[in-house]
């Protein structure tokens, strides 16, 4: 009878239970649990037999006071509870550990052989021998994460499924953990409410993987707690981490600060996740930028580097998560469960591939109805999933969340059950790229998946190569970037993230791509953000881009810890575009304060401070040692009344201030309170300055008592205009209780007040006019400011004191402008020097640069006008000035421009030449030879190119010297003979002198084409040539064009006969066109080629009579296989894999076989030792063939190379280097103690050879004597007969210099091998 009366009663309470709740996925909900089985549920598991096991915190913050209730003398504990009787309830509850370590532990993690509970600063493992539910051992895994008996310190661990251990811990720091195998990770921030324990929070600490990570972390551990990791940073609070099946990692990060900042996110291997500043020193009000909403500045959304910040949920506390995988309710199967105390709720978040992003759509798991004490108490601390797809739920049950503090004195608790309904519907499939991902993340090679379709696949892929070599990693990550989707944040910072430590070559790269699009260089510029993205970015911002994409650039540049970066911010926000001139103004009070400090910037608030005189300083005010300190200062004839409060340099937590009853005094004995007056402006780094309230709206109270006053909070500066009358200043200063009264708070504040006088202008303006008549007082007087210094720069000419004084000014942009107005002043004593016209002639090719801008009697660049008749134009007078200051004067047609063609494309470039094909020079040094049809519009800019003889640090003599030689009338000799067909036409450009007659030019003796004498160009490589010799072999016109299609010509010029008698075609009626054939093996060149002979053969007509109005040139183009970039690297993959492979693998395995005494026994056995080598050898040919054929295969099918050749001999060609390899392998070997020592050495040999052995890119392109000494290495004859025969089409036959090399170095190397190799 009893029993059947408690089934009704059963089926009432819950029925009364599901009443307090809204569950959209469930019909019921039941209580599991409550107290007093166990009390303060903070983290719930379930192990493998449906048991729940809870960690409490009773004991949660009683330090603090603000926890007054139960207490466990013991500790806190962690309980077992167990349904015996199997109707869904726990009847029986099991003290399994209950330790004076467990002060409020946040985590629990069952395993099968222990269980791990977090409780900072340790992780715990305990394990149960006997199978009772009671701990009987207990080992402290790791410890050093900080956050004791706080909120924000280590949270609970999940099993990544790779048998391992992922694990997060908020911004509670410092972190310093060290794993079982002594690898160490760290963690540090400007937050410094650690609790009762705090030890010193900071900012800048370093892993042992060389990185600063900042605030919240979530890492990964091998089980053992060794290989210690952190995979993301720079959270607030983010509760746990969870993982799904194919690898994605969520959390939620709890920010209950009243900004309505708590989010759920999808978690990036690698990223910074924006809560601080990316140095971990400035809370995120502190970067806030002007008009920028709460959320995106509270995840600095706006700086790069920081990941996108995922679902935002508002106010509240984020908890547990958890995936529900499960298909008892299918329609969770797949969602994320999080778990909300400060909004009585547990959100279900359905994941959504959106671009690249895994967005997570917001649904209602279980929600409080908020009525009654029940309802308004619901604080969901937990969720977990049992083994019949049933959802648990823990409850901390109190009235409030937040304020780190516990109302419920009886520390109750419970666990609610959501027990999956009795209906079925069908499983959703994931989609196609959800599995490609997964695959991808257990794949070798994740370089298979750089060109999927999708953008999701692609961003993780361009995270999960992060840790690849470098070398490895740039074709990958161009690839990457070139499919780069429009508009999207997470794409970008995963290609970020996978170009990790490489950022200035990937840029570099990108740099040079023409075909890259144009927004995204800027984002990726913006990204990346090396410094060797500074002109770029610079250029962008005074471009006539929209303003957001300019103001994108600006960012950029700000985020440079550069001082080129510093200046060219000054530039901007003093000379840039009238719209970029206020936001790059507040990028310098920004940078001021931080990464730019140390560059002598004096602009905002520090520039107006220049001219204050600081009047009182306070001693710093702590926690203990908070008792008001008076100020009492004079005021005579003030302007401005500055009050300071600064954080000391240890972080702003806690540094509540209050300037207590400020007031003016007059001249008759009256005051009046700073509270009623307006003040000029009012700043601070937390909260707001009021008047009469806290910097949050509170009672202002110093030491338990309320005061009247200003509060404010460090770092903080406030101005008020002083009245006429005002003879002084005064009041009191303190630590607010607010931020000093808090347990474990770390308050430190210093207070200053600073006035400013009123200027005496006429005494200024006297200064000013003794300044320019060299007063050296006056001067001295002038540089203590900054105005004063920028007046000496506009209207003072520079003797070496002021250049002295200027150039180690300690305001920035006094030197940054120096340079600018240093050109402006030529200096008087410069007449007094006599020019060498030797030592000229030296300069102007060395030194001073001129000649590889300016053509000079026939001679030089085309960047700047023909400096031949310059005596006749000019004296010596204008020549100083327009090396002293480029700017004054730009030549006519000599102006730089912005050039935009008809599909898009833009150039800011110089015009090298004029025709139907426009040669011009981008800012980045390349040449293009554009058609005229093509361009839409061009635009003037008007700013030299020029270096100012300052920036070239030319003294007055070097000018002097430059001068003469210019003037002077000289017989120079500049001369150099260069076969115009090898070294390629894409290194010049033309240009006929004025009235030279063509008749001189042109001339063939012994069957060469001679041009000597006055023409003819040069521009990019910086030598001088006034001879070319373009060698004509006698051949015909069949034979050449075959040696153009095979390569071995690059460029053909066919000379008609008529060419240089315009009038003889007038009379023949028949145009003699030259001739230009080429192939299409390099595009690019051929554009410029055909540019340059045009403008060439358009000049040589020009002056020579009339010309029938038909072509002039004609081009003349061989097909020939498409090769590009991608097919030599492909050949230089292959290379390197044989080479390393060879040397090491041999090298490892021979110095094993010795260790092991293998090859004394060898000694001892019929078998030949010659045998055990050849045998040896021959399988790791075999080996090489196998291996050229898989990169071979994957170049060409997967990532579309080209592969000309014939494959029998490329393979010999392997099998030739592998076997040079195998002998150096055997040499290192004889000489390694280990196969550790061996791989080291083999490395060391392997390296050298990647780089010099044109694996890459060509020897050529090498610098000093590295080409030469390239060729005594035997990686680059292997890798020019590879390429010669497989992109080429050459037969093996004609690679016999190559083979030859190959074939001297076996012989080498098996001697040396012989020599050396040792069998013990």
């Amino acid at each position: 009878m009893v029993a059947l009366l408690f089934l009704p009663l059963l089926f009432a309470q819950s029925e009364q239970l599901s009443k307090q709740f809204n569950t959209p996925f469930h019909d019921n909900v039941e209580l599991y649990a409550e107290s007093p089985l166990f009390f303060n549920p903070t983290a719930i598991d379930v192990d493998k037999d449906g048991n729940v096991w809870v960690t409490e915190a009773v004991n949660y913050r009683q330090w603090s006071g603000k926890n007054p209730g139960r207490h466990h003398e013991d500790g806190d504990r962690v309980i077992v509870l167990r349904d015996l009787d199997g109707d869904g309830k726990a009847e029986t509850s099991i003290v399994f550990a209950q330790d004076k370590d467990l002060v409020a532990p946040l985590g629990i993690l069952v395993l099968e052989d222990r269980v791990l509970v977090s409780c900072s600063p340790n992780l715990i493992e305990y394990r149960d021998t006997d199978g009772d539910f009671i701990a009987d051992e207990k080992n402290i895994l790791l410890t050093g994460f900080g956050g004791f008996n706080h909120d924000h310190g280590l949270h609970s661990l999940v099993e990544d499924g790779k048998g391992g251990l992922l694990w997060c811990a908020g911004n509670a720091g410092p972190h310093v953990v060290t794993g079982t195998d002594g690898k160490t990770i760290r963690s540090g921030s400007a937050y410094n409410g650690g609790g009762p324990a705090w030890a010193g929070n900071v900012a800048g600490l370093v892993s042992d993987d060389g990185v600063a990570y900042t605030g919240g972390i979530i890492g990964r551990m091998d089980m053992d707690g060794s290989n210690i990791e952190i995979l993301a940073h720079n959270f607030r609070n983010e509760y746990e981490v969870a993982i799904d099946k194919y690898g994605n990692m969520y959390t939620a990060d709890n920010d209950d600060d009243g900004n309505e900042s708590c989010r759920t996110v999808t978690v990036v291997p690698g990223g910074n996740y924006g809560y601080f500043s990316a140095d971990g020193k400035r809370f995120w009000n502190a970067d806030r930028r002007v008009a920028q909403n709460i959320q995106s500045a509270h995840w600095h959304q706006r700086d790069p580097g920081v990941m996108p910040h995922g679902t935002i949920t508002g106010s509240g506390g984020p908890t547990g998560v958890t995936v529900y995988e499960h298909t008892a309710t299918p329609e969770l199967n797949g969602f994320l469960l999080n778990a909300d105390a400060g909004r009585s709720i547990v959100f279900a978040f359905k994941p959504n591939i959106k671009g690249s992003q895994l967005t997570l759509e917001q649904y209602t798991l279980i929600e409080a109805n908020r009525e009654g004490e029940r309802g308004t108490w619901f604080r969901p601390s937990d969720v977990a999933v049992g083994n019949n797809g049933e959802i648990y739920v823990a409850d901390w049950y109190d009235p409030g969340v937040g304020g780190h503090a516990a109302g419920d004195s009886e520390a109750y608790g419970r666990i609610l059950k959501l027990t999956p309904d009795q209906t079925y519907s069908k499983v959703e499939e994931p989609p196609e790229e959800m599995l490609r991902v997964a695959a991808m993340r257990k794949a070798e090679d994740k370089s298979l998946y750089i060109n999927d379709p999708s953008p999701f696949v692609r961003a993780i892929c361009a995270v999960e190569i992060r840790t690849l070599d470098p070398a490895i990693r740039l074709p990958l990550l161009i690839a990457l970037a070139k499919n780069m989707p429009a508009n999207d944040r997470n794409y970008l910072e995963s290609i970020g993230i996978g170009a990790r430590g490489m950022e200035a070559a990937f840029f570099a790269a990108l740099y040079q791509l023409s075909n890259f699009d144009r927004n995204d260089l800027l984002h990726l510029a913006w990204r990346l953000h090396p410094s060797e993205a500074l002109d770029y970015l610079a250029f962008y911002v005074s471009s006539d881009e929209p303003y957001l994409m300019r103001r994108l650039a600006i960012d950029g540049i700000a985020f440079m810890d550069e001082i080129d970066a510093a200046e060219e911010m000054i530039r901007i926000a003093m000379i840039g575009p009238e719209d970029t001139r206020e936001y790059a103004t507040w990028w310098l009070e920004n940078r001021v304060t931080n990464s730019w400090s140390k560059y002598g910037i004096s602009v905002g608030t520090e520039a107006e401070l220049a001219e204050a005189t600081l009047a009182f300083t306070s001693r710093i005010f702590t926690p203990k040692t908070n008792t008001a300190e008076s100020v009492s200062i004079e005021i005579k004839d003030g302007k401005t009344l500055w009050l300071l409060v600064g954080d000391t340099g240890n972080g702003n937590s806690n540094d509540w201030a209050v300037w207590i009853d400020p007031e003016f005094i007059h001249e008759d004995g009256t005051a009046t309170a700073l509270t009623s007056l307006e003040w000029n402006d009012a700043e601070t780094k937390w909260g707001q300055v009021h008047n009469n309230k806290t910097c949050e709206g509170g009672v202002l109270l110093v030491s338990g008592n309320p005061v009247d006053g200003i509060g404010t909070h460090a770092d903080s500066f406030i101005s008020y205009a002083i009245p006429e009358s005002v003879t002084g200043f005064r009041c009191k200063v303190a630590a607010d209780d607010g931020g000093a009264a808090r347990p474990g708070s770390a308050t430190s504040i210093q207070f200053e007040v600073y006035v400013e006088s009123k200027r005496d202008e006429a005494f200024i303006s006297a200064q000013q006019e003794l300044a320019k008549t060299g007063d050296r007082d006056a001067q001295n007087y002038l540089l203590e400011s900054q105005e004063g210094s920028l007046f000496l720069l506009e209207h003072v000419t520079f003797d070496a004191y002021l250049t002295k004084k200027l150039q180690a000014h300690n305001d920035l942009a006094v030197r940054a402008f120096f340079d600018n107005a240093r050109a402006q002043s030529v200096p008087e004593s410069i007449f007094a020097f006599t020019g060498s016209l030797a030592r000229g002639q030296e300069l102007y090719r060395g030194k001073g640069s001129c000649f590889s801008c300016h053509v000079f009697d026939g001679i030089g660049g085309l960047l700047g006008p023909d400096l031949s008749t310059i005596r006749d134009k000019h004296n010596a007078h204008s020549i100083y000035t327009a090396i002293y200051d480029p700017q004054a004067a730009i030549a006519i047609g000599y102006e730089n421009w912005i050039i935009e063609l008809n599909d898009g494309k833009r150039f800011f470039c110089s015009i090298l030449a004029e025709g139907d094909v426009v040669l011009v020079k981008d800012s980045a040094g390349k040449r293009h030879a554009i058609h005229k049809e093509d361009i839409a519009s061009r635009k003037p800019v008007l700013r030299s190119l020029m270096t100012s003889a300052a920036a070239l640090q030319l003294s007055e003599q070097d000018v002097a010297d430059i001068t003469a030689f210019l003037l002077e009338s000289r017989e120079v000799e500049f001369t150099h003979e260069i076969d115009l067909l090898e070294n390629g036409l894409d290194d010049f450009a033309f240009q006929l002198p004025e009235g030279t007659d063509p008749a001189d030019v042109w001339r063939i003796e012994d069957g060469v084409l001679t041009c000597s004498g006055m023409p003819i160009g040069y521009i990019y490589t910086k030598k001088l040539y006034t001879d070319f010799e373009l060698e004509f072999e006698d051949i015909t016109l069949d034979e050449a064009r075959r040696k153009v299609e095979d390569g071995k010509l690059g460029y053909l010029i066919i000379i008609p006969e008529l060419f240089d008698d315009p009038a003889g075609q007038v009379q023949a009626d028949r145009p003699a066109p030259v001739t230009l054939l080429y192939s299409t093996r390099i595009p690019d060149r051929n554009q410029l080629v055909d540019g340059a002979v045009r403008n060439l053969v358009s000049e040589i007509h020009s002056d020579s009579g009339p010309v029938i109005p038909s072509q002039l040139l004609t081009g003349d183009v061989i097909q020939v296989p498409e090769v590009d970039y991608f097919d030599n690297v492909l050949l230089g993959l292959l290379g390197l894999g044989i080479m390393t492979n060879s040397i090491i693998s041999i090298a490892v395995r021979i110095s094993t076989f010795r260790n092991q005494s293998i090859l004394k026994r060898l000694l001892v056995t019929p078998l030949s030792i010659w045998k055990f080598f050849a045998a040896e050898i021959t399988a790791h040919v075999l080996l090489a063939w196998v291996q050229a054929g898989i990169i071979l295969a994957l170049g060409v099918f997967v990532f579309g190379g080209h592969i000309h050749g014939n494959i029998i001999w490329v393979l010999l060609v392997t099998s030739l280097g592998s076997i040079v390899f195998l002998n150096i392998g055997f040499v290192l070997s004889a000489w390694a103690k280990s196969p550790a020592a061996a791989s080291g050495m083999g490395n060391a040999v392997a390296l050298p050879m990647m780089f010099l052995g044109g694996t890459f890119f060509s020897t050529a392109a090498l610098p000093w004597i590295l080409p030469q000494l390239s060729l005594a290495l035997p990686l680059t004859p292997m890798l020019a007969a590879l390429r010669e025969i497989a992109i080429d089409g050459e037969p093996i036959w004609d690679t016999w210099p190559y083979l030859a090399a190959l074939g001297g170095w076996v012989v080498a190397t098996a001697l040396a091998a012989v020599k050396v190799f040792k069998f013990g």
